[in-house]
């Protein structure tokens, strides 16, 4: 005897889909076939949905900084949405990456300087992270301010401190732009941070957003049925009342005594009957 064994193309899924014999079909399992690579094809297509949700929302980090990059953000992730509402757009947090010391430009930059310089750049990058995310104010008095305030944080002399400041603008570790409203001091690594957390809180909102939009479908569907349900229900009669007025009658219904007599007198005829 010979045959023939024939597997649904599911991993994990090793389902007998049909035993052929001499030829002849004895046994095909249509419905576990048709459901397995049903399973197949769904779970190949999340697959895909996710692949191209990541794509979607893959943040790059950016190279350099400039104008366009700050009119972009402001486009992309607004202060205030369309309702009024007032998002916190800052950071509670910075990071660092494993190679950040090696890349050469760093190591220029601390051989010059000292390893001081490295403090200086992660106090300018705490100040990034509040109010605006990914840049700090240096105009007007704000630099001046930020100057003293890193000098006395860090136990260094003002003058270090600008000679660190101006170093970190000129070899491209941080960058200035300005608009309109003012000049700031920008970081790409502060950057991608800001992209990547707002990009997962436009996320959050849109999914409760969803939610909300099916919770209130549901309710209005729950009100229809049941308005459809109590429009179906049907009131018992009412008791007919009836309005004709009977006339009086013409003999009166008691017995009533017409003479003259008192009423004293009939009252002590009564005790004298019953001997009271």
């Amino acid at each position: 005897m010979s045959g023939k064994v024939v597997y649904c193309p599911v991993k994990y899924y090793e389902v007998i889909c049909c035993h052929v014999l001499y030829g002849y079909l004895l046994y095909c399992d249509v419905t576990c076939c048709a459901r397995s690579i049903l399973e197949y094809m769904f779970r190949k297509e999340l697959i895909e949905m996710k692949k191209n949700d990541k794509k979607e929302n893959l943040v790059e980090k950016r190279e350099i900084i400039d104008n366009s990059t700050l009119v972009e953000m402001n486009e992309k992730y607004p202060k205030v949405s369309v309702n009024g509402v007032t998002y916190d757009l800052g950071l509670t947090y910075i990071t660092i990456q494993t190679d950040y010391l090696g890349s050469a430009n760093i190591r220029k930059l601390i051989k010059t300087y000292g390893a001081e310089i490295i403090a200086v750049i992660y106090f300018f990058r705490t100040e990034m992270c509040q109010p605006f995310g990914w840049y700090c104010r240096i105009d007007k008095d704000n630099l001046e301010n930020l100057i003293e305030k890193c000098a006395f944080t860090l136990k260094m002399e003002e003058n270090k401190v600008e000679e660190c400041y101006q170093a970190l603008i000129d070899q491209k570790a941080f960058f200035v732009v300005n608009d309109e409203n003012g000049t700031y001091l920008a970081d790409t690594q502060q950057l991608y941070n800001f992209e990547i957390l707002n990009n997962s809180r436009i996320r959050d909102r849109e999914r409760k957003a969803k939610s909300r939009a099916k919770a209130a479908e549901k309710a209005v569907k729950g009100k229809e049925s049941y308005v459809k349900s109590n429009s179906t229900y049907k009131e018992a009669p009412k008791a007919k009342i009836s309005t004709t007025i009977e006339e009086a009658p013409d003999r009166p219904t008691l017995d009533i005594m017409n003479n003259n007599d008192s009423l004293f007198d009939l009252v002590s005829e009564s005790n004298d009957t019953f001997n009271w």
